[in-house]
């Protein structure tokens, strides 16, 4: 019965938020590089923010695959709204790279991750 309310609860959009130790794990865990080049995964939600994880590459994949891990919200005002911060990386393009803001977790900004 427990399981049963839990799926219900996670469809209706009532599933536990993420904890900071998460969302760290997250942006930290290893992970493979070839399987996840161009992907975006759903990771869990902070509030009613979904929380993604997108994986970049370019020319040289997947050798310099890269996570970024954010707030499915733009920069500014719904950035601010959701929690996060805007936060810039710079991520593969093509042949090049390029500064890109994105609205992260607080707790990744402030660990510096």
């Amino acid at each position: 019965m427990l399981t049963i309310l839990t799926v219900l609860l996670a469809f209706a959009g009532c599933a536990p938020d993420l904890t900071d130790d998460q969302i760290v794990k997250a942006a930290t865990a290893p992970f493979d590089k070839k399987a996840k080049m161009g992907r975006h995964d759903e990771l869990g939600q902070v509030g009613k923010v979904k929380v993604v994880a997108d994986y970049y590459c370019s020319d040289v994949c997947p050798a310099y695959t890269m996570r970024v891990v954010h707030f499915d919200v733009k920069p500014g005002k719904p950035c601010e709204a959701a929690g996060g911060l805007v936060k810039t990386y710079i991520v593969p393009r093509g042949i090049a790279a390029v500064p890109e803001a994105f609205c992260v977790p607080k707790v990744l900004v402030e660990r510096k991750l």
